[in-house]
Protein backbone atom coordinates (compact mmCIF):
# COMPACT_ATOMS: atom_id res chain seq x y z
CA UNK A 1 0.00 0.00 0.00
CA UNK A 2 1.64 3.53 -0.63
CA UNK A 3 2.47 5.79 2.41
CA UNK A 4 0.15 8.27 0.64
CA UNK A 5 -2.60 5.87 0.96
CA UNK A 6 -1.78 5.33 4.50
CA UNK A 7 -1.73 9.12 5.30
CA UNK A 8 -5.08 9.18 3.57
CA UNK A 9 -6.46 6.68 5.31
CA UNK A 10 -5.08 8.20 9.01
CA UNK A 11 -5.94 11.53 7.59
CA UNK A 12 -9.87 10.20 6.72
CA UNK A 13 -10.34 8.76 10.27
CA UNK A 14 -8.66 11.62 12.60
CA UNK A 15 -5.93 9.24 13.61
CA UNK A 16 -2.26 10.97 13.60
CA UNK A 17 1.00 8.68 12.88
CA UNK A 18 2.10 9.24 15.88
CA UNK A 19 -1.03 7.73 17.40
CA UNK A 20 -0.87 5.02 15.55
CA UNK A 21 2.90 4.05 16.21
CA UNK A 22 1.96 4.19 19.92
CA UNK A 23 -1.02 1.93 19.64
CA UNK A 24 0.60 -0.57 17.28
CA UNK A 25 3.84 -0.23 19.61
CA UNK A 26 2.07 -1.99 22.44
CA UNK A 27 0.96 -4.84 20.16
CA UNK A 28 3.06 -7.98 20.38
CA UNK A 29 5.25 -8.59 18.34
CA UNK A 30 5.50 -12.44 18.49
CA UNK A 31 1.09 -12.87 17.87
CA UNK A 32 0.60 -16.26 17.44
CA UNK A 33 -0.10 -17.75 14.12
CA UNK A 34 -3.17 -20.26 15.14
CA UNK A 35 -5.47 -19.48 18.04
CA UNK A 36 -5.96 -21.71 20.90
CA UNK A 37 -9.53 -23.30 21.09
CA UNK A 38 -10.79 -24.82 24.16
CA UNK A 39 -13.89 -25.64 24.43
CA UNK A 40 -16.17 -23.57 27.18
CA UNK A 41 -19.19 -24.49 29.09
CA UNK A 42 -20.56 -20.79 29.71
CA UNK A 43 -23.56 -19.29 27.75
CA UNK A 44 -23.25 -16.74 24.97
CA UNK A 45 -25.50 -14.71 27.64
CA UNK A 46 -23.25 -15.76 30.68
CA UNK A 47 -20.09 -14.23 28.88
CA UNK A 48 -21.72 -11.18 27.78
CA UNK A 49 -22.58 -10.58 31.42
CA UNK A 50 -20.02 -10.97 33.11
CA UNK A 51 -17.80 -8.82 30.66
CA UNK A 52 -20.81 -6.02 31.31
CA UNK A 53 -19.92 -6.89 35.17
CA UNK A 54 -16.13 -6.61 34.46
CA UNK A 55 -16.66 -3.27 32.67
CA UNK A 56 -18.85 -1.66 35.46
CA UNK A 57 -16.05 -2.80 37.88
CA UNK A 58 -13.26 -1.56 35.22
CA UNK A 59 -14.98 2.38 34.53
CA UNK A 60 -17.04 2.99 38.07
CA UNK A 61 -18.17 6.44 37.07
CA UNK A 62 -20.19 5.24 33.81
CA UNK A 63 -21.19 1.62 35.62
CA UNK A 64 -24.72 2.85 35.70
CA UNK A 65 -24.82 3.61 31.42
CA UNK A 66 -22.97 0.51 30.80
CA UNK A 67 -25.67 -1.33 32.53
CA UNK A 68 -28.66 0.59 30.61
CA UNK A 69 -26.68 0.14 27.53
CA UNK A 70 -26.49 -3.68 27.59
CA UNK A 71 -29.59 -4.06 28.50
CA UNK A 72 -31.10 -2.25 25.54
CA UNK A 73 -28.53 -4.57 23.33
CA UNK A 74 -30.51 -7.22 21.15
CA UNK A 75 -28.07 -10.11 21.22
CA UNK A 76 -28.58 -12.38 18.38
CA UNK A 77 -26.23 -15.66 19.04
CA UNK A 78 -26.23 -18.03 16.07
CA UNK A 79 -24.33 -21.00 14.97
CA UNK A 80 -24.26 -20.07 11.40
CA UNK A 81 -23.15 -16.50 11.32
CA UNK A 82 -20.04 -15.89 9.35
CA UNK A 83 -18.50 -13.08 11.43
CA UNK A 84 -19.40 -11.38 14.47
CA UNK A 85 -20.64 -7.50 14.29
CA UNK A 86 -22.31 -4.90 15.69
CA UNK A 87 -25.43 -2.75 14.12
CA UNK A 88 -25.54 0.44 16.15
CA UNK A 89 -28.63 2.00 14.08
CA UNK A 90 -29.01 5.99 13.31
CA UNK A 91 -32.61 5.58 14.33
CA UNK A 92 -32.75 5.10 17.55
CA UNK A 93 -33.15 1.30 17.16
CA UNK A 94 -31.29 -1.35 19.45
CA UNK A 95 -27.82 -2.03 18.94
CA UNK A 96 -27.48 -5.52 17.81
CA UNK A 97 -25.08 -8.19 17.82
CA UNK A 98 -25.13 -10.91 15.60
CA UNK A 99 -22.56 -13.71 16.82
CA UNK A 100 -21.62 -17.12 15.89
CA UNK A 101 -21.17 -18.87 19.29
CA UNK A 102 -19.06 -21.81 19.21
CA UNK A 103 -18.58 -22.71 23.27
CA UNK A 104 -14.82 -21.93 22.50
CA UNK A 105 -12.68 -19.60 23.55
CA UNK A 106 -12.57 -17.77 20.54
CA UNK A 107 -16.34 -17.47 21.15
CA UNK A 108 -15.43 -16.40 24.60
CA UNK A 109 -13.28 -13.42 23.09
CA UNK A 110 -15.92 -11.95 20.79
CA UNK A 111 -18.86 -11.92 23.02
CA UNK A 112 -16.30 -9.58 24.81
CA UNK A 113 -15.41 -7.55 22.12
CA UNK A 114 -17.96 -7.24 20.52
CA UNK A 115 -19.97 -5.98 24.40
CA UNK A 116 -17.04 -2.98 24.00
CA UNK A 117 -18.48 -2.22 20.42
CA UNK A 118 -22.29 -2.31 22.04
CA UNK A 119 -21.30 -0.25 24.95
CA UNK A 120 -18.97 2.05 23.22
CA UNK A 121 -21.75 2.87 20.05
CA UNK A 122 -24.07 3.73 23.23
CA UNK A 123 -22.18 5.77 25.35
CA UNK A 124 -21.04 8.17 22.42
CA UNK A 125 -22.95 10.24 20.89
CA UNK A 126 -21.07 11.06 17.77
CA UNK A 127 -19.38 8.60 15.51
CA UNK A 128 -16.07 7.97 15.85
CA UNK A 129 -13.46 6.92 13.94
CA UNK A 130 -13.39 2.92 13.35
CA UNK A 131 -9.86 2.77 15.33
CA UNK A 132 -11.53 4.70 18.53
CA UNK A 133 -14.11 1.70 17.86
CA UNK A 134 -11.48 -1.11 17.77
CA UNK A 135 -9.71 0.33 20.54
CA UNK A 136 -12.82 0.31 22.79
CA UNK A 137 -13.92 -3.43 21.60
CA UNK A 138 -10.14 -4.34 22.54
CA UNK A 139 -10.19 -2.89 25.58
CA UNK A 140 -13.19 -4.75 26.62
CA UNK A 141 -11.68 -7.90 25.32
CA UNK A 142 -8.56 -7.18 27.53
CA UNK A 143 -10.65 -6.09 30.95
CA UNK A 144 -12.42 -9.33 30.69
CA UNK A 145 -8.77 -11.42 29.64
CA UNK A 146 -7.19 -9.83 32.78
CA UNK A 147 -10.32 -10.41 35.04
CA UNK A 148 -9.58 -14.43 34.32
CA UNK A 149 -5.64 -13.97 35.24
Amino acid sequence: MPADSVKNWLDLHGVTSEELRLFLHRVPAQMPTKPILEQVDHSPQQIWDSTVSILCRRFPDVASQINDVSQAVDCKFFTDTQRPFTVHPNDGAATQIHLNYRFDTNSVLAVAHECGHAVQAGLVTRIRPPIYREISAMLSERAFTESML
